[in-house]
């Protein structure tokens, strides 16, 4: 398979990484790793404290690899099926309906970013748009399709003291959140109060560190978690 060859940023990105005291040398040096790290598939060296950065912009392409992974492979089938795959997807893919439309989802955004004064902006909203439509607007059965929810799940991702919080804490709290609701929290609070625990236990490069000293991914952690509230 041919490999990757981008890393999709956003501005976002970049104000957090500068926001975090990295100068656009820094961030120059951070984004030149990642992309070698692309083509080797080795971590290059780099100054130690640049390491953490480093960790979460490899993240990203890590998910974008596997999200061009299961394109590519979804391709091949639908080319070995004479394109009739590709067809029954897109069929599939048109019969399910959205549950905003882009300017439903942003008047919404907007009133609860100005009602809760949540720590994000167009950018943001922007980004989150693209995430929740790239995941059918559901994180495993868990599904953001009514105006109250999309409000909970917004307050949960970008609460207002997120500006408090360092861009290493907001990365490892949004990244588990999510994991939580995938893999089965009751509700959105739910997974927002362990999410919020579990992020003070972070280490860039190692993961989570649970009770018994172990370091986890965020799946990982997140069915931990939840094994542990269902004992």
């Amino acid at each position: 398979m041919e490999k990757l060859k981008y890393l999709q940023l956003y501005a976002d990105d970049i104000r957090l990484l500068q926001g975090n005291g990295l100068t656009d040398a820094d961030i120059g040096i951070v984004v030149c790793a990642v992309f070698r790290y692309l083509d080797t598939g080795e971590d290059p060296d780099i100054p130690a404290r640049l390491k953490w950065p480093y960790a979460i912009m490899k993240d990203k392409a890590n998910k974008s690899m596997e999200k061009y992974s299961r394109k590519c492979a979804v391709n091949a089938a639908n080319g070995a099926k004479g394109g009739k795959a590709k067809r029954d997807n897109q069929k599939a893919s048109r019969s399910k309906k959205s549950p905003f439309t882009k300017t439903e989802f942003l008047r919404i955004a907007k009133d609860a970013t100005e009602e809760m004064e949540l720590s994000c902006n167009r950018d943001n909203l922007e980004y989150m748009l693209d995430k929740l439509k790239d995941k059918g607007w559901a994180f495993g059965n868990f599904a953001i399709d009514t105006e109250e929810r999309l409000k909970e799940y917004l307050a949960a991702y970008y609460p207002p003291e997120a500006a408090d919080y360092d861009m290493n804490f907001n990365y490892a709290r949004r990244n588990i959140f999510e994991a939580l609701l995938e893999h089965g929290a009751s509700s959105i609070q739910e997974a927002s109060d362990y999410a919020t625990s579990a992020a003070e236990s972070y280490t860039p490069g190692k993961g989570y560190e649970m009770p018994d000293g172990q370091f986890l991914n965020s799946n990982e952690a997140a069915e931990a978690i939840l094994s542990d509230i269902d004992e």
